[in-house]
């Protein structure tokens, strides 16, 4: 206990003496810390950034992306092949203990905006999609399951579709889409992405 006490004794004569060079080494010790603790935050942010903007590229790492191949004599699949392989690809998830999936096909559509009909590059998902790739939504919502229900496609647009558009109210509002021929289906706008690199539509 005495040698306790002297030594708080001989500290606080040490500071009385040398107070100026004490003050500036705990300024010093103080600054250091500061420098290397906001370093470090902002690597790991950095880090963490990179890494998110190449999981909305690529796929979270353990992403397994399946492409298949051509239908019967290598030409393109019909609705009933691809509706067997589908549940092929789904029954082997189910065996691993895959809770994450999502199909992804993409395409070209014409879309009926306030500037005229314009082509859309589109992509159909699965609502699992938006979690694998890291997607979220500016406003309105992502796709959900119970939009299967739905007689008119639900469908997630970026900002810049969604100004050609003319902004309307989401959940309601409608767009129209036109495949390679003259018929068109009308599209229920749900939810709105950031502003990308390159408009895109991605529904269900």
């Amino acid at each position: 206990m005495i040698g306790f006490v002297a030594s708080i004794v001989e500290a606080y004569g040490e500071f009385r003496v040398n107070k100026g060079r004490i003050l500036l080494s705990l300024v010093g010790v103080a600054f250091s810390v500061f420098a290397m603790t906001a370093v470090l935050g902002g690597g790991r942010m950095m880090t963490n950034a990179l890494q998110q903007t190449l999981e909305r590229d690529t796929g979270r790492q353990t992403v397994l992306s399946i492409q298949p191949a051509g239908g019967p004599s290598g030409g393109a699949a019909t609705a009933d092949s691809a509706e067997r392989r589908d549940q092929v690809v789904l029954d082997v998830f189910d065996r691993l203990g895959i809770t994450h999936r999502s199909r992804s096909f993409q395409t070209q559509v014409r879309a009926q905006t306030h500037q005229g009909v314009q082509a859309v590059q589109t992509n159909a998902v699965d609502p699992s999609y938006a979690e694998m790739y890291r997607l979220e939504v500016d406003r309105g919502r992502w796709l959900a399951d119970t939009d299967r229900q739905r007689l008119a496609p639900a469908v997630v647009i970026d900002d810049r579709l969604y100004s050609r558009l003319g902004r309307p109210e989401l959940g309601s509002a409608t767009m129209t889409a036109y495949g390679t021929g003259q018929d068109s289906v009308q599209m229920v706008v749900v939810g709105v992405l950031p502003r990308g690199p390159v408009p895109r539509t991605t529904g269900r």
